[in-house]
């Protein structure tokens, strides 16, 4: 009984110095958070909305590359590794994300706690400016599938936090979905004035919307008709974007722009006005490989580079003001 008895209680210390052990080796990889969720009602997001809407600069990088974008007049344009002009789509919907982020637990920015969450590999970098002033410098960590959160670390901070998991893609991010390759970069119903000029100066189309309906002249036009091709027009795809250009490519582009064959102007709500020009068929641009006669050039007053276009896009510009014209019929009572 004895014998029994001490195998038993060899059997209890056994089990509890394993238990020690085992303890202890989880407090070491995974250190308890240094304030609770209790306490981080004050830290309740990671960014406030005020300081997010006042970003400027965004560096971000992943895996897949670096890039770089600034916002000049409301406007955003990739700096790095091209210089275009940038979707401002995309970059609205990456800060934007960043604003919902909220502080589950904040843990001790340490080497054991960096390797765990992955944070000495980094999954995104990101650089935002101006924060209070100066730079924001970020790294993402590893992701939690289960409970959709991951954490994050800044640089200049002592600090981990767990938070939940960004609404973006900041790790699929890349170079064709960065640029924005509309030539016309708005939407339809953005538009209160548009008109189209040949070379002699005389109008094709004219629209114009006064009291919720389109007219030109005077004349009332198909609703249905004017959005219909306004759609369509902006709809128009770039087949190149001659970001790229030397002293003898822009001699190419003047010599075709020094007497477009259209123009456009285009007045949106709020307030904007921008200008289009379009040029004859184009027979050949130094290092651009295309067709002969096979593509026109657009310039628009509000992006930074020319686009490229099919010739089968002149088709909206063949087109007049009558053409859209409303049709009333009358009802004879006989």
């Amino acid at each position: 009984m004895v014998l029994i008895t001490r195998n038993f209680s060899n059997i209890l210390l056994t089990l509890f110095t394993v238990a020690l052990l085992v303890s202890a080796t989880v407090s070491e990889f995974f250190q308890a958070p240094i304030i609770s969720s209790r306490q981080l009602s004050k830290y309740q997001f990671l960014f406030s909305s005020e300081n997010i809407d006042k970003v400027t600069n965004v560096r971000l990088k992943t895996e897949i590359g670096e890039f770089v974008v600034n916002k000049s007049d409301n406007h955003w344009i990739l700096k790095e590794p091209r210089v275009i002009d940038a979707n401002n789509d995309i970059i609205t919907n990456m800060l934007e994300s960043l604003k919902e982020i909220k502080i589950k637990r904040i843990f001790p920015k340490d080497q054991i706690n960096l390797i765990n969450f992955s944070l000495n590999k980094p999954l995104v970098e990101l650089s935002l400016s101006p924060i209070k002033d100066k730079a924001k410098e970020l790294s993402f960590g590893l992701v939690n599938p289960i409970d959709k959160s991951t954490y994050v670390t800044f640089k200049n901070e002592n600090v981990i936090y767990h938070v939940t998991l960004y609404d973006f893609n900041f790790e699929k991010v890349n170079i064709t979905n960065l640029i924005d390759s509309r030539i016309f970069n708005f939407n339809s119903n953005e538009i209160v004035k548009f008109n189209v000029k040949d070379r002699n100066n005389r109008d094709k189309i004219n629209f114009e919307l006064k009291n919720d309906q389109w007219q030109s002249k005077k004349n009332v036009l198909d609703e249905q008709k004017v959005l219909k091709y306004l759609t369509d027009l902006l709809s128009i795809n770039s087949n190149i974007i001659l970001d790229k250009r030397d002293e003898e490519i822009n001699k190419d582009i003047e010599r075709y722009m020094k007497r477009p064959l259209y123009e456009i102007s285009t007045t949106l709500k709020n307030g904007d006005n921008i200008t289009y020009k379009i040029s004859s068929l184009v027979r050949s641009i130094k290092d651009v490989k295309m067709e002969e006669r096979q593509n026109f050039l657009i310039i628009a007053s509000n992006r930074q580079h020319p686009f490229l276009v099919s010739k089968s896009n002149y088709k909206f510009f063949y087109r007049s003001s009558k053409n859209f014209k409303s049709r009333n019929f009358k009802k004879f009572i006989y």
